[in-house]
């Protein structure tokens, strides 16, 4: 299941309800890690109950190019940053909505943005394909 930039996709995760956003990347800041890409992530929880650990590694996210490359997540310059890894992994409230960056590392070639959830690929790109 596809969507363009900005897309908004509910799925369950932690056994509670999300939407998940994920809008237009940019090349990374930084001088020294320009060929990052990052991309700005929102998660609502629509569920009753409180997400413990919300993470974009938790989410599953990666970045992958027109030759099914596949990119890592990692710590991005911009800010707010949204919780990458599961260390450092945040509360997301019933209601609750929390956005910020993340990055992939050397992800600057990648067209599309994806996670996988049971047997569905999600994945979010500037045509939408």
């Amino acid at each position: 299941t596809s969507f363009r930039w900005g897309g908004k996709v509910g799925f369950g995760y932690e056994d509670v309800e999300i939407t998940v956003r994920v809008d237009d990347p940019k090349a990374s800041t930084n001088t020294f890690d320009r060929d990052n890409l990052e991309a700005k992530l929102t998660v609502c929880n629509k569920g009753t109950e409180t997400i413990d650990e919300m993470s974009a590694a938790g989410l599953g996210l990666y970045a992958e190019d027109k030759s099914d490359g596949q990119y890592d997540l990692y710590g991005p310059y911009r800010t707010p940053e949204f919780p990458v890894y599961s260390w450092d992994s945040a509360k997301l409230k019933p209601g609750k909505c929390r956005t910020g960056w993340v990055s992939f590392e050397d992800g600057s070639k990648a067209i599309r943005i994806a996670t996988e959830v049971s047997d569905t690929t999600y994945s979010w790109s500037k045509s939408g394909k």
